[in-house]
């Protein structure tokens, strides 16, 4: 299934020091739904298109400072041209163990909604840092007993996770 190995692309940004250098695509994020942008931080964006056979898509955005001590990657998944196919609900922990695979996660909290989005802080050892992350996940445009839309992100901090939250705050925006 082309949106599990999307997930499976989300979750080697998220692990890589040099996503850009690790899959050599341009950064362009004007063909994305993401409008993020900052000198301050590195920016790749990816689009698929035509999931499980057609109608569907995914943008991945991943945003890191240079030190790499900073990252936080989104992935919007939507399904189109195709009516009556739609996204069921699952949970937020569900999501992430699911695209993301991580080991190691310490201490899940999940939080109240933020920005319409669920939200959940943990931590885990990433390179030898102790490093301070927040899982998030939204999903829009309702249809029948599902959804057509799906945002799904993580991002880490070594330290205060303040940098982390004002990314995604930007990042939140539709």
């Amino acid at each position: 299934m082309k949106i599990l190995s999307m997930a499976a692309i989300g979750a080697l940004v998220v692990l890589c020091t040099s996503p850009a250098k690790a899959f050599e695509w341009s950064v362009d994020c004007s063909s994305t739904n993401f409008k993020f942008s900052d000198p301050a931080y590195n920016i790749d964006c990816e689009t698929v298109v035509s999931l499980d056979g057609g109608g569907g898509a995914a943008d991945v955005m991943s945003v890191t400072n240079n030190e790499r001590t900073i990252f936080f990657t989104m992935m919007e998944r939507r399904i189109t041209e195709q009516p009556h196919v739609f996204m069921q609900y699952r949970g937020l922990r569900e999501n992430f163990n699911a695209m993301f695979k991580e080991d190691g996660v310490k201490g899940w909290k999940e939080l109240d909604k933020k920005a319409g989005f669920e939200v959940a802080e943990f931590s885990r050892d990433i390179s030898g840092q102790d490093s301070h992350c927040i899982a998030v996940q939204r999903y829009t445009n309702p249809m029948y007993t599902g959804y057509k839309r799906q945002l799904i992100g993580v991002g880490c901090a070594v330290g205060d996770l303040q940098p982390v939250y004002q990314i995604f705050q930007r990042m939140a925006g539709d």
